[in-house]
């Protein structure tokens, strides 16, 4: 996830996420306090006590980042205005200079404006980063009230046959396999388009309550009802 920490006493304690490694241990990611970017916590023990704790400190995060929503909208609001006035200023700086140099020959003059134009452009590109990472931060908010507010059909995914039709391959594998796909861990897997084309999905099981053909593996076992829908496709 995104740190959406406000100060450094929050970044300190700023969970990213957490992987397994090679050897079936955890990785966690903190917020590095200097927010240049991340660092990793080897070897934690993948057991239940841990992921708990992870779980629980990331889904707190994530409440605290939809409650201070405007926050974020406001700094990339801010950080859209700042790049257009860099830039503009900046190329307006250039121009004049340009100007002043072809008509009069004032070349210090030119020189002058030509950097200042130079640094307010090269402002505005920071700006513009600023922004883009702002504009991210506020998409993934809202991906996160999306999944909230749709909780409880993305839990019901396992019991209907053509839930995951049309999402994309890998995210159906994962889906399949995970024990609790939709947690704040996972979010970053997926794109709205997975979310809102589950969601119709859903609806459109819940509408019509399709009869199956029923589905047993080679030892006589039902099929799990997610992995009918994916045969069917």
């Amino acid at each position: 996830m995104y740190d959406y920490s406000l100060n450094n006493a929050e970044r300190s304690k700023y969970i990213l996420g957490y992987e397994k490694d090679k050897s079936g241990n955890l990785i966690v990611h903190f917020s590095d306090t200097n927010n240049t970017g991340k660092v990793s916590f080897p070897n934690v023990l993948d057991n239940d006590e841990n992921r708990y704790k992870l779980d629980k400190k990331m889904d707190y995060q994530m409440t605290e980042a939809i409650q201070n929503r405007e926050k974020f909208i406001l700094n990339k609001k801010q950080s859209l205005r700042n790049t257009l006035y860099c830039i503009g200023s900046g190329i307006t700086s250039f121009t004049i200079g340009a100007f002043a140099y072809s008509n009069d020959g004032k070349f210090p003059l030119t020189i002058c404006l030509g950097i200042l134009g130079g640094v307010l452009t090269i402002g505005g590109a920071s700006f513009f980063r600023q922004y883009s990472k702002d504009k991210e931060k506020v998409s993934e908010i809202k991906k996160a009230e999306y999944i909230r507010d749709n909780k409880e059909k993305l839990d019901s995914i396992f019991s209907y046959p053509n839930s995951l039709v049309g999402v994309r391959g890998d995210v159906s594998t994962f889906i399949k396999d995970s024990h609790d796909p939709f947690k704040v861990n996972n979010y970053d897997l997926f794109d709205r388009c997975d979310l809102e084309q589950i969601i119709l999905n859903v609806e459109r099981e819940e509408e019509f309550g399709f009869q199956y053909v029923k589905k047993k593996t080679s030892d006589g076992k039902d099929v799990p009802t997610i992995q009918i829908g994916l045969l069917l496709k």
